[in-house]
């Protein structure tokens, strides 16, 4: 019984040694197991899925593939760019994808004008206005979209704290105020701007919020308001809008296989026919995209270092690095959520985020190193149209030194937030934490909500 007790304690421990290394792996507990040594494991989620659910999963997915070949050259660039040209600018590239953006909006207009000139010349046949009507559904759904107001948004009279806070942080940065300040259940932050007026809309994540100190929070604030001020085109209504409709394209034609099963030989041999015709023009519309993404990765990259940059300006370099690597805590969500949803059945008032900021605070420092690593290695980045975080904090670590624009240093600026605001703002936003709650347990455990 010694030995069958001894063999068992035995196997466990030959269980629990890395694979590459065979050094002895420490008790994660309900973490991700990893090795320390050799940093086995210390990503466990780097694939991306080959199949698309929504066209701006397309796009990430073309902007994270082409990502991986330059990210080091870029970087490389910028740090020996000179001051007065890290600023934003227009060059050859912007130009071309403006022409190729009219071109694939000129092609929406045309399907949206072959419709209605068949449904007005045929008025009387059924299957013309059928055609016209389908080619007029296609065009709206391919057309590009000036966005509308979140439905989030938090009333001013609801949070006047936090408007004055974020306007604070515009004014010193000399970037517009915002308009509209929304807040939703998401672990990220956004900047947009909707309508015709283009009315600039800042969106907070309240997970992401709620985990940051006032500092971070002014470098998070200020991170997306530099989007507003550096010029992304990625972020533009007019080649964003291009980029969107060919995504979109890809999404409504690519044929799910070549052909059903379920179906006669002779419905499977025509099937095959016109799904390979398919086949090719997305596989054309594929290469549209990532003709985009050669024309504006580099753009949209330098647009993201400068965010980075101005967020510093207001933070201090150690706020943001801190902010950058709290954003890489996404994952941890889901598992607050789903203790949430189990203890609400005793406690109906219980949220998320009643737990989750205590989860994160507390978290070992173990699974605090594993995602640090993780955050040190060039390929992980927040997603495609992010750079890897590595070199965002590298970037900004030779800046300082260097003293180089927007006057980066080590502590807040003068604007920055203070305790006394960040609690203030906490209160308004308790009204929120409900109802966005219930959101994310919809989201994460359909079956327990």
């Amino acid at each position: 019984m010694t030995d069958t007790l001894a063999a068992a304690n035995s196997t466990q421990r030959l269980d629990q040694r890395c694979p590459n290394c065979k050094m002895a792996l420490q008790d994660c507990g309900a973490f991700v197991r990893w090795c320390p040594a050799c940093d086995w494991n210390v990503d466990p989620d780097q694939r991306y899925p080959k199949r698309f659910a929504r066209s701006e999963d397309i796009v990430d997915a073309v902007l994270r593939k082409y990502a991986g070949h330059y990210p080091r050259r870029l970087f490389e660039a910028l740090l020996n760019l000179p001051q007065e040209k890290l600023r934003p600018r227009r060059d050859f590239n912007t130009v071309v994808s403006v022409v190729c953006a009219c071109l694939v909006h000129g092609l929406t207009f045309c399907v949206g004008g072959g419709g209605a000139y068949l449904i007005i010349a045929n008025w009387f046949s059924l299957l013309p206005f059928c055609f016209g009507t389908a080619f007029l559904g296609l065009a709206y759904a391919l057309a590009p979209r000036l966005g509308k107001m979140p439905k989030d948004v938090v009333p001013h009279s609801q949070a006047p704290e936090l408007y004055a806070c974020v306007n604070a942080i515009a004014c010193g940065l000399n970037a517009p105020v915002v308009d509209a300040i929304a807040v939703d259940e998401n672990y990220s932050a956004s900047f947009s701007m909707v309508g015709l007026r283009g009315r600039r809309v800042l969106t907070i994540g309240l997970p992401l919020w709620l985990v940051l100190d006032p500092v971070e929070r002014t470098a998070l604030i200020a991170h997306e308001l530099g989007h507003g001020i550096n010029g992304d085109p990625m972020r533009g209504f007019f080649v964003h809008g291009a980029v969107n409709s060919l995504a979109k394209w890809y999404q409504y034609l690519r044929p799910p296989a070549l052909f059903d099963p379920r179906y006669d030989e002779f419905l499977k041999l025509a099937m095959v026919g016109i799904n390979l015709i398919l086949f090719g023009v997305t596989k054309c519309i594929l290469v549209g995209i990532k003709l985009f993404a050669a024309l504006l990765w580099h753009k949209s990259q330098e647009a993201e270092y400068l965010a980075d940059l101005i967020g510093a300006q207001a933070s201090g370099t150690k706020a943001f690095t801190r902010l950058l690597n709290k954003l890489a805590y996404a994952d941890k969500l889901e598992s607050v959520v789903l203790q949430t949803a189990k203890k609400s059945f005793k406690n109906r008032d219980l949220t998320v985020f009643d737990l989750f900021p205590d989860y994160i605070a507390t978290l070992p420092a173990l699974e605090k190193e594993r995602v640090y690593r993780m955050t040190q290695h060039e390929a992980f980045r927040l997603d495609g149209t992010h750079p890897p975080t590595k070199f965002r904090q590298d970037f900004l670590e030779h800046r300082l030194q260097e003293k180089a624009p927007f006057g980066i240093s080590e502590g807040p600026a003068s604007f920055s937030m203070t305790d006394k605001s960040a609690r203030q703002i906490d209160t308004e936003l308790k009204v929120l934490e409900k109802r966005l709650s219930d959101r994310l347990i919809w989201r994460y455990c359909p079956d327990l909500a």
